[in-house]
């Protein structure tokens, strides 16, 4: 099994500059349909900042 891709993730997204940022959660693959914030899964690359904590 791939860890990396088991569980869910929060992200932070914003479609375009003149609207709020929104949040949201999903799977790496996009779950049952496939897509995150509306993207396809398969195009997204996850990042995360050094020294990123939760809290």
């Amino acid at each position: 099994m791939d860890r990396q891709g088991a569980g869910k993730f929060s992200y932070i997204h914003e479609s375009n500059p003149n609207d709020d940022m929104m949040c949201g959660q999903d799977y790496l693959n996009g779950g049952t349909d496939g897509r995150i914030a509306g993207h396809a899964a398969s195009g997204y690359v996850a990042l995360r900042h050094d020294k990123t904590v939760n809290g």
